[in-house]
Parts: structure tokens; sequence; C-alpha cells
């Protein structure tokens, strides 16, 4: 069985603020292969690391950074994670594509991040200016989203993504892909059916303790299902 690499979404954040520096050291510290975090900018052009596009009632768009001292600066992830493990970068928004690929570029090599959106014209961008850079289209079970991702999975734009991200839900639509990152992953039982997924490359949890875990103890003995 092909092992799986855990991904720790928004860091391991059981006992810290998800997407927090704190959060980042534990999933570190509990040897996670990867850590996937969110990135926003803000007014005065910062980036930083964000799930939602507010914070404690301010609009992070709106905000200058000065005024958001408790979110995470990724230049700052980007020094933690130097040598220590790799980044997967969500972007939440457009329009800033190469500022975050040439920031990530000053502090780590390619082969220690990979860029993922929803907005695929973003990872479209970064692929035709950035070769070398590492990217991956994330997929919405949103029926909407759905929809249109149909018309993505279809398009010439496809040989700009070097992997596709689904929600866990669309494990049958991707039937017959490979280096799948699913996403997000919880629950033991879970956990160990996308581990022995013989599409699946990454597994992106909130748990990646109990992950690591039944990795160890399912990598040998565990079978892959189609």
């Amino acid at each position: 069985m092909k092992e799986k690499l855990i991904a720790a979404h928004r860091g391991f954040h059981k006992n810290f603020p998800e997407n927090s520096i704190a959060a980042f050291n534990a999933a570190i510290s509990a040897k996670a292969d990867i850590i996937e975090l969110d990135v926003r900018k803000t007014k005065d052009n910062m980036l930083v690391v964000s799930h939602n596009p507010d914070f404690n009632g301010k609009i992070i768009s709106r905000t200058n950074s000065v005024d958001l001292p408790e979110l995470a600066r990724l230049e700052s992830v980007l020094d933690l994670a130097k040598g220590k493990v790799v980044l997967d970068i969500e972007l939440k928004e457009s329009g800033y594509e190469e500022k975050a690929v040439s920031l990530a570029l000053k502090h780590l090599q390619p082969k220690d991040f990979v860029f993922t959106s929803f907005k695929k014209l973003s990872m479209v961008k970064i692929k035709r200016h950035f070769p070398e850079i590492k990217v991956g289209w994330l997929f919405s079970p949103n029926f909407l989203a759905r929809i249109i991702d149909w018309f993505w999975l279809h398009s010439p734009y496809l040989k700009y993504t070097d992997f596709l991200a689904p929600h866990y839900s669309l494990e049958k639509n991707f039937s017959g892909k490979n280096n799948l990152w699913f996403w997000t992953i919880d629950g033991e039982e879970n956990l160990i059916k996308f581990i022995a997924h013989s599409g699946a490359e990454v597994i992106i949890t909130n748990e990646p303790d109990v992950a690591l875990q039944l990795k160890i103890e399912n990598y040998d003995t565990g079978h892959e299902q189609k």
C-alpha cells in the first residue's frame, strides 16, 4: 500500500486556535507531513493567515494589518516551516497570486510548499507564470460548485493543475483518479478508510495525531480500496 501523507488542517488546533503559530508548532511537534493554512490579504497588502474573511468583527480586506495583531503573517509561517514541514497554502481570494508565490520562494524551495484554491483561475495563473510550483484545485460538495467544477474537470485548463483536492464526500466522483488530496477527514473509521484508499496521496485532517498513529498501524497490514 502506498504510504499516505498526513496534512494538519489549519495546524494541529486541538489545544490552540486554528491557523495560529501555536497550532503550526503543534503540528510540527506531532510530525505531520504537511500543514494546511488559509491566506488572505489585508487593506495594506499584508498576507495573513485566516480561514474566515473577518476576524473579531473586522473585515480583513478592509483592515490594516496593524489592527489585526492576532493573525499570523504568512511570512512568519514560511520562516517557521523551513526545513521542518511542507506547507499547503490555500489562497482564499484572487488578485495576489504573484505576491504570495514570490514570498514563498523568498523563504522556501518549491519542493517545500504547494498552493491550492477553489479559485481555479488563480492556480492556472500561478502554474503559467511559475511552472516549477505545484498547485492543486479544491472541490466543494456544494451543489452549484459541483456543476461548475464538472466543466473545470473537462476543460483544457486541467493541464494547469498538479493534483485535485476534493472534499471526502465526493470520493465516488473522483473514482479512478490518483494523487488525490482529500479533505477534511476526521474520525477513526473515516481515517482508516482513506488511509487505505488507492487514489489518495494526502489526508487532510483536524486530527493529525490520530491519523499519524493509524497510518503506522495500517501501513503494512491495510489493503487498498478502489
